[in-house]
């Protein structure tokens, strides 16, 4: 008998999974990360009889096509309608509490408060020596040339009168001559042979006995306008029980869609 349902080309093919790279940007997706490892298992769990649609993209004597096009017109919904299953997936993960008013206001105060001393102790010194063991040095040379000549004078005054005798003499000197000092390429290199040496024997003690406390309150005001919590949880077990909030599943479902003959309540 020719099998031309989900199930066949489960059990021939191993996998109905879309491969990640057919998948392009949705198989990074988190909501995709969660069902891909189940997608296989939900079709055989819900869908397995399901019947493939009679046409030229799903022959029932060429296994590979359908197989194959089965791939990737599930590739194509879940690519289609991204955005779609990206925010339904935030609804669905949300935290829901029926007993808080969404009109309700929610805030943190933190507090951080310190008690006791703290000191800081400074013993020893610190010194700084430096020393310098360079050397100056000379290059090049220095001349003197002396130029004219100076002329010393001296001068005697005799007297004839030997009862008054009386020597005078004078003595003069005349500056002529010239020094000159000629400098060729006179160079001073200083040589710094020097250094500081910084010496620590100081320590910084430092001495806490403080109390810290931090403190973290949570506080959320608003009304919901109902005293009935058991009502309020019953309404929500409903909602959870919908069919609508099995995420997973729909997704699955949609995907059998495509492919299958729809069939009443499933």
């Amino acid at each position: 008998m020719l099998q031309h349902n989900l199930l066949y080309y489960l059990n021939e093919y191993e996998t109905l999974t879309p491969t990640d790279a057919s998948l392009g940007d949705v198989a990074s997706s988190d909501w995709w990360t969660k069902l891909k490892p189940q997608f296989d298992d939900l079709i055989w769990l819900y869908y397995p009889q399901r019947t493939l649609f009679l046409n030229e993209r799903f022959k029932p004597e060429d296994h590979d096509t359908t197989h194959n096009n089965i791939l990737r017109s599930f590739a194509i919904w879940l690519k289609a309608h991204q955005r779609q299953l990206d925010r339904l997936w935030v609804v669905y993960t949300s935290d829901f509490n029926p007993l808080w008013n969404v009109d309700g206001v929610e805030g943190f105060v933190s507090k951080d408060s310190h008690t006791g001393t703290s000191t800081d102790t400074h013993s020893g010194d610190d010194r700084m020596t430096y020393e310098d063991n360079g050397d100056t040095t000379r290059s090049g040379n220095e001349s003197i040339a002396s130029s004219g000549t100076d002329t010393d004078t001296h001068k005697v005054a005799t007297f004839d009168d030997v009862a008054n005798f009386k020597n005078e003499s004078q003595d003069s000197l005349l500056h002529g001559k010239t020094d000159t000092h000629t400098y060729n390429s006179v160079k001073d290199k200083r040589d710094y042979d020097g250094f500081k040496n910084q010496n620590y024997d100081s320590e910084l003690e430092t001495t806490r006995n403080l109390l810290d406390e931090h403190v973290d309150m949570r506080i959320r005001q608003g009304n919901i306008g109902v005293t009935r919590s058991d009502t309020l949880l019953d309404e929500s077990q409903k909602y959870y029980q919908k069919e609508e909030t099995d995420f997973l599943k729909y997704v699955v479902r949609m995907c059998v869609n495509q492919v299958t003959y729809a069939v009443e309540g499933v």
